[in-house]
């Protein structure tokens, strides 16, 4: 099981593993701000070698899709990102930044994940997070 928060309703494990040290952000000019700290992440991550293949990360607005909804379907070339809206993008590269662990400080040659079909759009209409103090 992958430990992601919030979980997304859909993951699907793939066959096959993503695995880059080069890469390009495939994003409209106006959802641009969406995936900055995604970039920034990958960027403090990643010692990229620009001699390698370059893995792509292609954000998609699909207006068929809910405000808040994403689809990411990752393989070993391209991690397609459909989504409803700015904010769902944005949540899709939080999605991603768990799935590929950006969180670490510690820079590396090459970043792998298993591929995953991912859904996920918010069970009620706003996302939230509470705290029972009891």
């Amino acid at each position: 099981m992958v430990n992601l928060i919030p979980m997304p309703n859909l993951i699907e494990r793939l066959r096959g593993k993503v695995c880059f040290s080069n890469y390009q952000i495939i994003v409209e000019n106006k959802y641009e701000k969406a995936v900055l700290l995604f970039n920034k992440e990958l960027e403090d991550r990643l010692l990229i070698n620009e001699d390698e293949f370059c893995y792509s990360f292609e954000f998609i607005f699909n207006k068929q899709l809910e405000e808040e909804q994403y689809i990411i379907h990752m393989d070993k070339t391209l991690t397609h990102i459909e989504a409803g809206s700015e904010k769902a993008i944005f949540y899709a590269t939080r999605t991603l930044s768990q799935l590929f662990n950006l969180k670490k400080q510690r820079k590396v040659k090459k970043l792998t994940s298993e591929a995953y079909y991912i859904e996920d759009k918010p069970r009620f209409s706003y996302r939230s997070f509470m705290l029972d103090e009891v």
